[in-house]
């Protein structure tokens, strides 16, 4: 693994956890307008992407999916293309 790609595959990780806590926190520990909020911008900063890009994060999160071995990480993962408005289906 180059040292970019493995720049791009842990920076991912960061973002599908913390869009997974302001996802999964509840009201005592942050208002869900704030939780919200952080995640249309989490949105917002990913479709600055050019379509190449999209594409290969696509492609990341897939390859991320193919590796994880604890089921509710790997749909965690499988989830967050869609859920950043990424891709039109949760199939990809």
């Amino acid at each position: 693994m180059s040292g970019s790609s493995e720049l791009v595959t842990q920076l991912l990780k960061v973002a599908i956890a913390y869009t997974r806590f302001f996802e999964e926190c509840d009201d005592s520990v942050l208002d869900d307008d704030t939780a919200l909020k952080q995640m249309e911008y989490a949105a917002y900063l990913l479709h600055q992407l050019s379509d190449v890009g999209k594409r290969r994060l696509v492609d990341e999160l897939a390859a991320l999916v193919a590796a994880e071995a604890d089921p509710a990480e790997r749909e965690s993962v499988q989830g967050f293309a869609f859920g950043m408005g990424l891709v039109e289906s949760e199939d990809g």
